[in-house]
């Protein structure tokens, strides 16, 4: 039986949860059994981590997880009436191209990443257009190999470009690198959309310890942005994300 990508994405976020359940109970009882036989300390050490486990899965679902919709209007922000051809850079399972896609009529919307199965479990262009025909934009977009850090589209393709949680696992080198890709193949007076996680109360939970102390405020990417020669235009607010709309240039 043909089954479509929300769907098996759905299969594995109950897999998941189980063994998180399952691994934040162990964790729990053997805290228990060490405060009792052995220490105190030690039980309510191991304890507090089970419960951790619990509540970081729990919040990083509701933040990162489902079809969380963007923090604006994306057809507001990036100036779309519904014929522009839009980049999505770093797609994974095709959320945000998607969201573009329905602000799209005759136009196209492109997602590119480097399918990493690790990070993304069964991340892939074929689960990508499943995702897309599933939402009824199967028509207007397109799914590719592509890295942000060499874009294989000639100058000035797209007339915007998104980017979601994709530049904060890089190092400050190579953010640069790809904001200046971005810039590259955005038209003049095209515009970058891009959603980035900061730290927060929020993401604190989401993210391992190790993680979040890797996060960056919303100043850190405003001034990458800023540095790659693109003028941002605005930045709404969203918890524990720093988003930022900018525009190249005309000249």
């Amino acid at each position: 039986m043909e089954m479509s990508g929300l769907k098996t994405r759905s299969n594995r976020i109950w897999f998941a949860l189980a063994v998180v359940v399952g691994m934040s109970a162990a964790f729990v009882g053997i805290g228990v059994a060490l405060w009792f036989f052995v220490s105190r300390i030690a039980g309510y050490a191991t304890a507090g981590f089970g419960l951790y486990m619990f509540v970081a899965y729990a919040v990083a679902m509701v933040v990162f997880g489902g079809r969380r919709a963007p923090p604006c209007d994306l057809a507001e922000a990036l100036r779309l009436g519904g014929g522009e051809t839009v980049l999505d850079v770093g797609c994974g399972l095709g959320r945000l191209t998607i969201d573009v896609a329905k602000c799209l009529d005759s136009g196209r919307a492109v997602g590119v990443d480097v399918w990493n199965r690790i990070e993304v479990p069964g991340n892939s262009p074929e689960s990508a257009h499943a995702n897309a025909e599933a939402e009824g934009v199967g028509e207007r977009v397109e799914f590719r190999d592509g890295d942000v850090l060499a874009l294989d589209f000639e100058d000035g393709s797209f007339d915007a470009v998104t980017c979601g949680s994709l530049l904060n696992h890089f190092p400050i080198e190579k953010k640069r690198a790809g904001l200046g890709e971005i810039r590259r193949v955005l038209k003049p007076g095209g515009r970058l959309f891009l959603m980035e996680p900061v730290r927060s109360l929020i993401t604190w939970f989401a993210f391992t310890p190790f993680g979040f102390m890797g996060l960056k405020d919303m100043k850190h990417w405003r001034r990458l942005v800023e540095e790659a020669g693109l003028r941002v235009v605005a930045s709404p607010a969203c918890g524990g994300f720093a988003v930022i709309v900018a525009e190249r240039p005309e000249a």
